[in-house]
């Protein structure tokens, strides 16, 4: 037992010592990163709770039998707010470096005491009951248990940050990429450089124009196919396509897509290294709810290393 505890007291030293440093130096090194990605959560917290009291004035509309769509809608929309709230608190790196340092230093000081009561004087004159002798370091445990968490999720903070910090980077190269191409087709003729014949497609549908149109109903998830079709012979290379949504749009979220939240609309992201010619990428569902009743407009793009950046309008009825 004793063995163990000099363990975890060594443990805890080293997080002490390395980790903890570590750490308040990148959350300082990425701290441009931290306050955008801030932003992006507040935005997503404020559209939520505006949605949230869009669907509350539904209910008092409507009778029992038809608030069943909305009442999940109500569920998804306070778990995106919850999501943003705590990702708000840990983007606050003063905060959750206070927060991850006391119950480090006070798991120490409990573990230390264990220690101090083990001496053989502690021992025959002032605590001869081992029991009480181990109430200090399991308490000790108890609050560096609690801290490993703390640690965890500004782990996961932190790579989210460099995730997002590398994807701006990205955004960037790639805006200097379209001009440079702009130039180059300006002081050349050489236009087959680029491939042309690369649709998105939506539910079986190319998007060749802007004449492709969807009528969904609202409070209703929908299911969207969504596919990347190279229909050249050449391969299109770091291609980058999707969608950008109106936050009346309910989206859910996935691993095969990131999604960038701003004041008006969500931007939907697939990625991939490239897209053989004459091949279709399946690149999976996109689930989205509507909240509002009306007409809207969803824009689609697709842009890669030799791909000129496309641009089409899918008008959206919402019965």
């Amino acid at each position: 037992m004793e063995k163990f505890i000099e363990l975890i007291a060594i443990l805890i030293l080293t997080i002490i010592g390395f980790v903890l440093p570590i750490v308040s130096l990148l959350l300082s090194i990425f701290n441009e990163g931290v306050q955008k990605l801030s932003v992006q959560y507040s935005i997503e917290k404020e559209k939520s709770e505006e949605n949230i009291k869009n669907q509350l004035q539904k209910i008092n509309k409507l009778d029992n039998d038809n608030i069943t769509g909305i009442k999940s809608n109500l569920k998804e929309l306070e778990k995106i707010k919850k999501t943003a709230q705590n990702k708000l608190d840990f983007l606050n790196p003063r905060k959750q470096i206070i927060k991850l340092s006391v119950p480090l230093f006070m798991s120490f000081l409990l573990v230390s005491l264990f220690f101090v009561f083990n001496t053989i004087d502690f021992k025959i004159n002032w605590l001869p009951n081992v029991g009480i002798r181990l109430i200090f370091p399991f308490f000790g445990i108890i609050s560096f248990a609690y801290s490993l968490g703390i640690l965890w999720k500004l782990l996961g903070i932190i790579t989210e940050v460099i995730g997002y910090v590398n994807s701006s980077k990205k955004e960037t190269e790639t805006k200097v990429i379209e001009l440079l191409s702009l130039l180059v087709e300006k002081t050349t003729s050489q236009s087959d450089l680029y491939l042309k014949k690369v649709y998105l497609n939506i539910d079986s549908h190319e998007i060749k124009d802007d004449s492709f149109s969807l009528e969904l109903h609202s409070d209703e998830k929908s299911k969207l196919k969504i596919k990347l079709d190279n229909q050249e012979l050449r391969m299109a290379k770091d291609v980058e396509f999707g969608l950008v949504i109106p936050t009346e749009f309910l989206i859910e979220k996935d691993t095969k897509f990131s999604i960038y939240n701003d004041s008006e609309s969500q931007v939907i992201r697939f990625n991939t290294t490239a897209v053989h010619g004459r091949t279709m990428l399946n690149a999976g569902d996109l689930s989205l709810t509507p909240l509002k009743k009306g007409s809207f407009f969803i824009r689609t793009f697709i842009k890669a290393e030799n791909i000129e950046t496309v641009y089409k309008k899918i008008a959206v009825k919402i019965l």
